[in-house]
């Protein structure tokens, strides 16, 4: 830090050089002691992020905000972005504007700029809205085509007799977020980087200013578990905002991935100091409140409680109405008469529904109550599960509206084959409760706009078959610059006519084992017409092979549009809890000689939707031939996911050839998995200890109802997993020791220590996998994956002695 700051020459004298101060020349320049802030002065700062225009959240947030500042003498507003953009209804339908002018009267300083804010292009940026708004939007590490910034890198805002500066950057991820054409010639720098060099440009100026903060549009991918609790993620992008920016920032705020947490962490290069990390989620249900007190170090610590996430939905409203603060009155004004104008088209029915039709919700927000994964606080309004890295029922069935409308009379181009939902572009639930006087049940278009409320037109382009199978591979995501963003895996929507089966811990680009179109394998020769909202095929979250696909055709539908039709044509509509996603691991192959044999051992998990009221699975059946095998469904001890791992002890008793393995989760919801193949290869008669009977299936029977207690599974992030290491067993080509024979598989024996010990109905308790297991089953899968069927392979050889 430059030491000609006035900050720096404050600090400086807090710290003990008040009297190296007095020996300065009467004309020396130095902060006065009438203007720099004394040891004990306190400054409480207020902070949203990624509120969206949640204008029915308006009249709740500005009694919280204006109830906590009354009594407080230096106090500032500020925001961490995506204050527009995928707004609720009453602030889409004009432009917005009610919502800048509602943050205007909340007397908000600066904004971090969010991607959202880029929406409608960089031009509406820095005309329409920055001319509307009385804020600062800030972006350090935005940049035009000449070099310099496309907007101010930060901001000087005063919070009574304290001056706070606000330096600002928004995710690099903004490119992959919004519509190319919109930022053309704009480049998106690292966030960090940008910011840390604004703070030196900042001292390097000399400006006056006391504290210091950073917010970021970005930040974790999962919540804290608990209150001053750090989100446990391995996310890079996060550990480099905390790492790594500049110790000279008081606090930290961050946005984007709409998570919730407050504590604080380690200060860079400085031992024993600590600062605010912080998240409000997003929508306005909570307001970040932190104050920071100046210490005789010189340093801007927060108090004891300072750094809160105050409730906004217990905000005193009827407190507020008759303490009438004027800056409650007017801001709570607009934001009830922007929903007041939007009342008539907002209020019209536009179908019906019989349940919750809801986003995925994650296990810190959910669990299983009777057998029914249910949400474990408020639901309804604006409330919203948002797990992006699991599929939905309401992105599938969006999905399937977008086939749809290419499917009517009303449309005369190319119809869809397959329909694609990003979970981004979901940004509410159907909620089965009236949220007005329409009824129970009843869906308005302003709730079917409220779920997809872009306005992106529907586009369908070309695809082969390869390339779909590249597009599921983009879940696991990878941004222009080939770096894993903040949310590191993105679960597609998709049609109802689709369903794959992967292993995610295969290397990138070979997860996907299996996919099925209208129940036949894929033909990666074969062309498919899909649809999507325009934004995502342009390549828009990262899913980068949409761009590869030709006749691109824009079809003049609305995806708001389509949504709304669809649930007007499909009268009383119930959420569908079938997965199109499933995930098998073979963790052993199976071996049989004239010594003995070795069980075939398959896992398999995400079977369970997280949408609301989807049923607790329970178990998993594999039937191959006359045999059913069934194992539980249950967490894992070690990483707590839902898995079965199904033992096949019985297979060598199958007859010499290809079989088709049959998967089916209990209780049913749907979900179709792609047939698996076992390869049963023989040099001789089964052996004698097969029996003569066949095992018989066992009648699926409904669990004994019973009051658990909520019980609530890890919520595993996705991870980039590297390649297999080396193993000392022998390859997927193995041969016996003494004749050389290729059809003799090796006996191989897991040994990670680490593994879950999920019990599958056996005496084993370690099911790992290891490098040779993976070796030969990714290469079988690869091979037969050009068929469109993912193959698990057993081998026998049947000696007579």
């Amino acid at each position: 830090m430059t030491a000609f700051s006035a900050r720096s020459a404050a600090r400086s004298t807090m710290a003990g050089l008040a009297l190296a101060a007095l020996a300065l020349a009467p004309g020396a320049l130095a902060p006065s002691a009438a203007d720099a802030a004394q040891t004990g002065d306190q400054v409480t700062l207020y902070d949203i992020n990624d509120f969206h225009g949640h204008l029915s959240q308006g009249r709740a947030l500005a009694c919280t905000l204006t109830q906590a500042r009354a009594d407080v003498p230096n106090s500032t507003l500020i925001s961490s972005g995506d204050n527009i953009g995928g707004s609720e209804f009453a602030s889409f339908l004009q432009q917005d504007n009610p919502t800048i002018d509602f943050l205007n009267a909340l007397g908000l300083t600066a904004s971090a700029a969010g991607n959202h804010e880029f929406d409608q292009g960089y031009d509406d940026l820095v005309g329409r809205v920055a001319d509307r708004a009385d804020f600062d939007y800030l972006a350090a590490n935005v940049y035009t085509a000449d070099g310099s910034r496309a907007l101010d890198a930060y901001s000087i805002v005063e919070a009574g007799d304290v001056k706070v500066a606000v330096v600002g950057a928004v995710t690099a991820s903004t490119p992959s977020l919004v519509s190319p054409g919109g930022i053309e010639g704009l480049e998106f720098r690292d966030p960090v980087d940008s910011v840390n060099t604004a703070i030196d440009e900042l001292d390097a100026s000399g400006a006056d200013y006391d504290v210091l903060v950073v917010t970021y549009h970005e930040g974790a991918d999962v919540s804290a578990s608990a209150p001053g609790e750090a989100p446990e993620t391995d996310s890079a992008v996060f550990r480099k905002i905390v790492e790594e920016t500049s110790p000279e920032a008081d606090a930290i705020y961050t946005a984007h991935t709409h998570k919730t947490y407050a504590y604080e962490a380690p200060v860079p290069g400085q031992d024993g100091e600590v600062r605010p990390i912080i998240q409000t989620g997003n929508y306005g249900v909570a307001l970040s409140q932190l104050t920071l007190e100046l210490g005789a170090d010189g340093d801007w610590d927060a108090t004891a409680e300072g750094n809160q996430l105050l409730d906004v939905g217990a905000a005193p409203l009827e407190q507020c109405d008759a303490d009438a603060d004027p800056a409650y009155l007017e801001a709570a004004g607009i934001a009830d008469q922007a929903i007041e104008d939007a009342a008539g088209p907002a209020a019209e029915p536009v179908g019906e529904i019989a349940a919750d039709l809801t986003t995925a919700w994650d296990p810190s927000v959910a669990a299983y109550q009777d057998g029914v994964w249910t949400a474990t606080g408020p639901t309804g309004g604006s409330t919203k599960g948002d797990d992006r890295g699991s599929e939905s029922s309401l992105s599938n069935m969006i999905a399937d509206s977008m086939v749809w409308a290419t499917h009517q009379d009303s449309y005369s181009g190319t119809a869809a084959t397959i329909g694609v939902m990003n979970p981004g572009g979901v940004r509410a639930e159907l909620w089965y409760a009236a949220d007005g006087e329409e009824g129970d049940g009843v869906v308005t278009f302003a709730e079917a706009n409220g779920v997809v409320p872009f306005a992106n037109n529907l586009s369908t382009v070309d695809l082969t078959g390869a390339q779909v199978k590249e597009l599921l591979e983009d879940q696991w995501q990878r941004d222009e610059d080939g770096e894993i963003p903040s949310r590191p895996f993105l679960a597609l929507g998709l049609s109802d006519n689709v369903d794959y089966v992967y292993d995610s811990t295969l290397p990138e680009r070979e997860r996907i084992l299996s996919i099925t179109v209208d129940g036949e394998p894929l033909d990666l020769e074969a062309t498919y017409t899909v649809v999507a909202a325009s934004f995502l095929t342009e390549g828009g979250d990262n899913f980068w092979t949409f761009q590869e696909g030709t006749n691109r055709t824009d079809t003049g539908i609305l995806d708001r549009d389509a949504f709304a039709e669809y649930l007007t044509a499909h009268e009383g509509i119930e959420p569908s809890f079938a997965q199109r996603g499933t995930e098998v691991q073979e963790l052993q192959r199976g071996t049989q000689d004239g010594e003995g044999s070795t069980p075939i051992i398959w896992r398999f998990s995400q079977f369970e939707s997280r949408s609301l009221g989807a049923p607790q699975i329970q178990s998993v059946q594999v039937t191959v031939g006359d045999q059913t095998y069934e194992a539980p469904y249950e967490a894992d001890a070690s990483t707590g996911e839902l898995a079965a791992v199904v033992e096949l002890d019985e297979w060598f008793c199958l007859p010499a050839g290809t079989h088709e393995a049959t998967v089916t989760a209990l209780p049913e919801t749907g979900t179709r998995v792609p047939a698996l193949t076992l390869e049963v290869e023989s040099t001789g008669d089964a052996p004698a200890d097969c029996g003569t009977e066949p095992t018989e299936p066992t009648e699926p029977t409904d669990p004994e109802p019973t009051e658990p207690e909520p019980t609530q599974p890890a919520d595993p992030e996705p991870t980039q997993p590297s390649d297999p290491e080396p193993s000392e067993e022998p390859s997927a080509q193995p041969t016996d020791d003494a004749t050389g024979d290729p059809t003799t598989a090796p006996v191989v024996t897991p040994v990670d220590p680490g593994a879950g010990d999920i019990d599958a109905g056996s005496d084993r308790d370690d099911l790992a996998r290891t490098g040779a297991e993976i070796a030969p089953f990714a290469i079988g899968a690869a091979v037969l994956l050009l068929a469109g069927i993912g193959a698990l392979t057993a081998r026998r050889r049947l000696g007579r002695r």
